[in-house]
């Protein structure tokens, strides 16, 4: 038997998987450090669902080949369900379980009632390190000292390893790990396996960068500042370039995409960014996500980001309503967007991607038909202008998640299908909308939904291609603009499609019917 301590990062699987793949920052993160920290005395392997499309079974078995002393699963909302049940699973095993992620920072004490030994809050790679610590030294009683790891006491005397190790000086390990805090080690990844890229060409890999972690800014959907908090902590700009061009060195990828909420809020350390780059005998390409206001305020450095190899930038455009808008706290406007939009074109950026969310309480067919209108006159500049769009979902901890039942209802229940890509939250302004003067183009909708087949992500499949093989899409053209000449609601659509149909479960009506008129406005067969 090895004497070293076997530890399996795990990353479940979840519905939505798709053919982007971008390896895990927060494994690569949390496997760096404590290699730093443990040296010889672990050995890490990890079993990642999404790399190879595994299902539950096969993620099981995974870990059962690697014979783990130690499972570490990160979960995000839409994997509570896969990982309570992996927590299920290997409970009656003696490995030890420890849960982190997203969505652990907020529920913690449900992944303990299903068998976790331990749940972190917030960032992970401290309070790992305390646990693989003290199992080392077979000493439990220090677990007390981070009071980000939450706990069962009653169930402390009980861990133990398979093997004994005794180790008593990690002093200098532990000074050398601190000072790579934030820095991922893409070693235990075949990186082969994964495609993150930076939008422009999506065929030439990437890796992810974080040089700050923290937000300021307390949008009422996000739930960034729950892990990493509001107080936002950057990197030495040093670290950050030598990790980049050591990774350039490692894999031969020239492209890096900073997942940091706002790179550009520490002016100083854009400032300091640029000089190293400067002179640095490594060039790079990258992008970033931003706010308007912040470009605005560095609009001076921003011939100089793209000197030095910034591509393009990512701002969370989310709607054209104000109304809306206002609801989620972003405190933009289209206005400023536009400016923002405008400087970086002068600046001859090459891309620029909006972030567009779709069904945030107050949507209507109208704030969404306006949302989709405007973003066409972004569309005419030399650069590439893409957006990506996902809807409304009310993570827990958010205020989004403490009134949007107030507001309208969720399409499913539970947490599988709490991820952006779903329509999982419906508002009761779209519901009870009367869309007097818009229509769709029954011919137009015919064509496009045979141009692109089935719509993708669908909560209720069954049921909607049950639909589909009723109502062809000139029907459901038809019927919407019967209701909306009519001065009927989308609620009232709803109902009549099911009554007609026989379908008991609204919510798979629903799902059909704003899924359809999204389709219709994003794609321009809805007019007005």
């Amino acid at each position: 038997m090895s004497n070293k301590l076997n530890i399996t990062f795990v990353r479940p699987p979840f519905e939505g998987m798709t053919d982007y793949c971008p390896p895990h920052m927060g494994i690569a993160c949390l496997y760096g450090y404590l290699d730093k920290s443990f040296g010889g005395h672990i050995c890490c392997t990890l079993v990642d669902a999404l790399s190879g499309r595994w299902s539950l079974e096969q993620v099981i078995q995974m870990i059962e080949d690697t014979f783990p002393d130690v499972i570490c699963i990160t979960a995000k909302t839409m994997q509570v369900e896969q990982t309570i049940e992996l927590l299920e699973f290997f409970r009656r095993t003696s490995c030890i379980l420890i849960c982190g992620g997203n969505h652990v920072s907020v529920e913690p004490d449900i992944f303990i009632e299903s068998g976790a030994n331990f749940a972190i809050v917030g960032e992970g790679e401290k309070p790992l390190r305390t646990i693989i610590k003290c199992l080392l030294d077979n000493d439990m009683e220090k677990i007390e000292e981070d009071n980000r790891i939450i706990y069962d006491k009653n169930e402390l005397s009980k861990i133990s390893i398979r093997k004994k190790i005794f180790i008593s000086n990690y002093v200098e390990n532990f000074r050398k790990a601190d000072e790579q805090l934030g820095k991922p080690d893409w070693s235990i990844f075949d990186i082969k396996m994964y495609n993150e890229n930076i939008h422009i060409n999506k065929s030439v890999p990437a890796l992810q960068v974080m040089a700050s972690r923290g937000c300021p800014y307390k949008c009422s959907f996000c739930s960034s500042y729950l892990t990493w908090g509001m107080y936002v902590k950057y990197r030495p700009a040093q670290m950050v370039v030598d990790e980049i061009v050591e990774n350039i060195k490692k894999y031969n990828i020239n492209d890096f995409h900073f997942y940091d909420d706002n790179l550009m809020l520490n002016r100083e350390w854009v400032i300091d960014f640029l000089n190293i780059v400067e002179k640095s005998s490594y060039s790079f390409n990258w992008i970033c996500l931003s706010r308007p206001e912040i470009i605005f305020k560095n609009s001076d450095l921003l011939f100089r980001m793209r000197e030095n190899g910034c591509k393009g930038f990512e701002l969370g455009f989310e709607t054209y309503s104000p109304k809306v808008y206002k609801k989620m706290n972003k405190k933009n406007n289209f206005d400023s967007f536009l400016k923002a939009y405008n400087i970086l074109q002068e600046n001859d950026f090459e891309m620029i991607e909006f972030l567009i969310m779709g069904f945030y309480i107050g949507e209507t067919i109208e704030t969404l038909y306006e949302t989709y209108l405007q973003l066409k006159k972004f569309m005419k500049g030399k650069n590439l202008f893409t957006y990506s769009r996902y809807f409304a979902t009310p993570f827990i901890g958010t205020e989004f998640y403490q009134i949007h039942l107030q507001h309208g209802h969720n399409l499913f229940g539970g947490n599988r299908y709490k991820y952006a890509v779903y329509l999982n939250y419906m508002p009761d302004s779209f519901l009870d909308f009367c869309g007097v003067g818009y229509y769709i183009d029954a011919n137009s909708l015919e064509l496009l939904c045979f141009a692109y087949g089935e719509l993708d992500h669908i909560i209720y499949r069954k049921e909607f291609n049950q639909i589909n093989s009723k109502l062809t899409p000139s029907q459901f053209a038809y019927l919407f603009n019967r209701f909306m000449s009519e001065s009927k609601t989308v609620r009232d659509l709803n109902k009549y499609i099911a009554d007609v149909l026989e379908l008991d479960n609204i919510l798979c009506v629903e799902e059909y019917v704003a899924r359809m008129i999204e389709f219709s406005v994003r794609l321009g067969a809805m007019r007005r």
